[in-house]
């Protein structure tokens, strides 16, 4: 019984360090302030599109050519 308890202690701190270090390495997971950065750099990415979309919505696609987009 301590057995089998100890081996699931074990393999739950296996996964959940497994998905820590997946989700640092992809930047999707703020984990411990160093990947902060990137996840705030996609964020930045996704609204300055999202603002581009809407502007070419708004003004048509020679609007934004002056842009250097």
């Amino acid at each position: 019984m301590i057995a089998v308890l100890g081996f699931l202690l074990v393999a739950s701190v296996f996964v959940v360090v497994g998905f820590c270090w997946i989700g640092r390495s992809t930047g999707q997971h703020a984990g411990f302030g160093e990947s902060a950065l990137g996840v705030w750099q996609l964020c930045a990415r996704v609204a300055m599109e999202r603002q581009r979309e809407m502007e070419t919505e708004a003004y048509g696609r020679h609007a934004l050519l002056g842009r250097g987009y």
